[in-house]
């Protein structure tokens, strides 16, 4: 097993790297398919401008929050270093490309042709 020392706060915590790891592809998965299935839904219902990356924001922050509830909210727990605010908005930019690709795909498809 691949195990590292880390430092959390004033603390040293041995991590087992495959599991941390798993333990972020993970998130990131649930978080990329949140981002595809929230575009859809913004393209297909109409949204356009500012309404759209609001609801972006919104339902991004709400499926943290879901993560977050599946680790009983001791997010350092899972992953080192890692607060419940910075764990909230994590990630938001680099899923937004999948969200906006997916949200013009369908308003173009459904209310375009």
């Amino acid at each position: 097993m691949m195990k590292q020392t880390i430092e959390v706060g004033d603390e040293k915590v041995v991590v087992d790297m495959k599991c941390l790891t798993k333990t972020k592809q993970t998130i990131e998965f649930v978080r990329n398919v949140m981002s595809i299935i929230i575009g859809s839904a913004a393209g297909i219902l109409g949204y356009r401008g500012i309404e759209g990356f609001i609801l972006y924001v919104v339902l991004f922050v709400l499926t943290s929050v879901g993560i977050e509830s599946k680790m009983n909210f001791k997010v350092g727990k899972y992953i080192p270093n890692e607060t419940l605010g910075s764990f909230l908005i994590s990630g938001i930019g680099g899923q937004a490309l999948a969200f906006v690709l997916y949200w013009t795909l369908f308003y173009a498809l459904v209310h375009l042709y």
